[in-house]
């Protein structure tokens, strides 16, 4: 499977995430978090947090980091590594690329894992 179709342009402000779920090529379900930094760009990382579980789409997005609502941890959203505690795991990361008024992402071909 290639890039997929994760939201339109138009459904991230800066400074905003959501939360959705992509196919991976094995026909499993994988949750991501799109995220769209202070300064415009775009970025998606594995959805879950992985100290608790909890959706990082539902986090606040501070620069080109998210931080999990729930307990605290925040992920760099171009890396995947947590710089703040409890998480200690990263996530992965997935190349993004804009398409008119798509946002395409490739949860096939990880940046970082």
């Amino acid at each position: 499977m290639a890039e997929q179709y994760a939201c339109d342009v138009t459904s991230l402000e800066p400074g905003a995430a959501l939360q959705t779920e992509l196919t991976l090529a094995d026909g499993t379900d994988t949750p991501v978090a799109i995220a769209r930094s202070s300064d415009g760009d775009y970025y998606a990382i594995g959805g879950m947090c992985t100290h608790g579980e909890v959706p990082l789409g539902e986090g606040d997005v501070d620069g080109t980091h998210v931080e999990c609502w729930a307990h605290g941890s925040r992920f760099d959203l171009r890396t995947g590594v947590p710089d703040e505690l409890p998480a200690v795991e990263p996530v992965p990361t997935y190349p993004v690329r804009i398409d008119g008024e798509r946002v395409l992402v490739d949860v096939d071909n990880p940046l970082t894992s």
